[in-house]
């Protein structure tokens, strides 16, 4: 009983994550006219809108104050990534970095009517702060590191038996050293099995998909990581249940359910 609860609650916490209505006043910048170039002065490294594509010129949400929906325990939770620093040391986000009106506190801004601006945030974050490797081929999901990030505490919580993410203070939280989850539709970029085995030294994930590429993709992530001995792939039916199809004879059982 359990363990479902906490697939229904993992579940309805991850739809959320990504459909929550924003409240006025957070100060959202929304870049919806491709032709009409913007630029969005660095807000604290994370994006609201649940999908990016290389290709794509769809509107982008970018909420510059994050600090109120982070977890205590979020690497970025009071803790703004510093662009300059990263573009020092990371010449391809140096490279989409542009000169600003020089200022104190925003000495640098990013491009984002530029599609893959993401994608190289994404991997210059995931390597920096997670020690992670990690690509997506073209129209794929680039995800906002900080918000995955966040799940990953969330189902912490759940599994400490802790379901507010408020806890003061918060390494206080007596988190399981081992547990086993199955992310549902893990996608090309795996982020959620990649963040949690980094967060989580003793966890272990499988990760189902419906499509060929983005397994081939998040295999390759997991092997640029040496992580294959903690995290399993699989391409299940298009057909299948969510569960009926991801699990076979043998498996251990489940601490938690994403998606």
């Amino acid at each position: 009983g359990l363990r479902i609860a906490l697939f229904f609650v993992v579940y309805i916490m991850s739809c959320q994550g990504s459909k929550r209505p924003h409240t006025p006043g957070t100060r959202d910048l929304q870049i919806n006219q491709p032709k009409r170039k913007k630029l969005a002065e660095n807000p604290g490294g994370d994006t609201t809108k649940e999908s990016h594509t290389h290709k794509s010129q769809a509107k982008l949400h970018w909420c510059w104050n994050q600090n109120a929906k982070m977890h205590p325990r979020n690497k970025y939770f009071n803790n703004t990534p510093n662009f300059r620093v990263l573009a020092s040391q990371y010449p391809e986000f140096a490279e989409v970095l542009q000169a600003s009106t020089p200022e104190p506190q925003n000495p640098r801004s990013i491009d984002w009517s530029n599609p893959k601006t993401s994608v190289i945030l994404t991997k210059t974050l995931l390597l920096h702060d997670f020690k992670l490797f990690w690509d997506i081929p073209e129209n794929f999901l680039c995800p906002p590191v900080p918000q995955r990030a966040n799940y990953i505490h969330w189902i912490e919580d759940l599994l400490a038996g802790e379901t507010s993410c408020m806890i003061d203070p918060p390494k206080q939280v007596k988190v399981p050293l081992q547990a086993i989850g199955l992310d549902v539709g893990v996608g090309a970029n795996c982020i959620y099995p990649l963040l949690g085995a980094r967060i989580q030294p003793g966890w272990k994930f499988i990760g189902t998909d419906i499509n060929s590429e983005a397994i081939l993709s998040a295999k390759a992530n997991v092997a640029r990581n040496s992580l294959d001995d903690r995290i399993e792939l699989r391409l299940v039916p298009r057909d299948g249940g969510p569960l009926s199809s991801a699990l076979r004879d043998g498996d251990p059982p489940l601490d938690f359910v994403m998606c």
